[in-house]
């Protein structure tokens, strides 16, 4: 009889473990290191090391754009941490070049191939439900004293 019992609190426990484990995976997209070949190509071959520029351009918006996340759509604009540094170019052709890698890091950031996914434990979500539910109950309590 006393097993039975220890064995079900076990079983509920197992189970709570596993909701509440389940419920804290979530999803964690990461721009990949290496940018894809037809990026690296994309910078007019004009510019002398066009493409080790375009491999620069790549690290340095990958680095920049970590508040953004998969599926948010960039800024028109590129962020002013994004620029290229330490070019041969002249101020013009490097916001040229600065420009067309922009767009076409654009289309790169909409393509699911140029992101890693793995999961993370997040229990952020317990102390969000737990202030939630008590504001609601703060809301409720003065119509009860009434």
């Amino acid at each position: 009889m006393i097993y039975g019992r220890s064995a079900r609190w076990l079983v509920m426990l197992l189970l709570l473990s596993m909701v509440l484990v389940v419920r804290s995976l979530v999803p964690h997209y990461e721009l990949r290191s290496d940018p894809p070949s037809w990026f690296l190509a994309a910078a007019p071959r004009k510019y002398p090391d066009a493409q080790s520029l375009s491999g620069q351009y790549w690290q340095n918006a990958r680095a920049a754009l970590v508040r953004f996340d998969y599926g948010q759509p960039l800024p028109e604009s590129q962020p002013p941490e994004c620029v290229l540094h330490n070019t041969h170019l002249t101020p013009a052709q490097q916001t040229d070049l600065e420009h067309v890698l922009w767009k076409q890091l654009g289309v790169a950031w909409n393509d699911p191939l140029n992101w890693k996914k793995h999961y993370e434990l997040d229990f952020g979500w317990i102390p969000r439900t737990v202030m939630t539910a008590g504001s609601k109950i703060d809301a409720y309590l003065p119509a009860l004293k009434k």
